[in-house]
């Protein structure tokens, strides 16, 4: 009944039939994947995060809700947490077409944050993330920006530092740190 309501655009009904489902059967890993596509279309966007973990939880490669919880991420500009559920669902199948084009939207939007492009709204979300706080507070990290600050050349430099360079790259990623001629963020600058 939920799925008829789904196909039929009467998502709010969908969720309530995927609710009364999972009173029911709550080890059925399929009404949590359904329940968190309804919710996606509702932009209820941390219960289809929450239902996909219950999903997974219970069957962890389950592609369906790998990717669902991707697109919760990316539509709420936390594209590197985004990325790394779209390359999960590639591992489980690297043929399912979703998440291969979930993941090229991903990388689109993380080169429009790492040029300049992207907007300040996905760097402030990505300053709330532990682990970006965690990068941000090592007082080693913070000499590395401060250093790529004044000559952004050294960037070559700590690339070639396997450790420094995982950390700069989820910075990229999370647009906290950008590359190239855009304006840094809190710098406004010119488009």
């Amino acid at each position: 009944e939920g799925n008829t309501h789904f196909k039929e655009g009467r998502y709010p009904d969908a969720v309530k039939c995927y609710d009364e489902a999972q009173k029911r059967n709550p080890n059925d890993h399929t009404v949590y994947s359904n329940r968190a596509a309804a919710l996606l279309r509702l932009m209820a966007y941390e219960d289809v995060i929450r239902d996909c973990d219950k999903c997974l939880a219970i069957k962890p490669d389950f592609v369906k809700a790998i990717t669902r919880k991707a697109h919760a991420y990316f539509w709420t500009k936390q594209y590197n947490k985004a990325l790394a559920q779209y390359e999960e669902a590639i591992k489980v199948d690297a043929t399912f077409q979703e998440a291969i084009e979930g993941k090229h939207k991903t990388m689109m939007k993380i080169q429009e944050n790492a040029t300049g492009e992207g907007d300040e709204e996905a760097a402030q979300r990505a300053m709330q993330d532990p682990e970006i706080q965690q990068i941000l507070g090592d007082s080693y990290m913070q000499l590395v920006l401060s250093e790529m600050q004044k000559d952004p050349k050294k960037i070559n430099d700590y690339m070639r530092d396997p450790g420094i360079s995982a950390k700069l790259n989820k910075l990229i990623m999370a647009g906290i740190l950008r590359v190239g001629n855009g304006p840094q963020p809190g710098q406004g600058g010119r488009r």
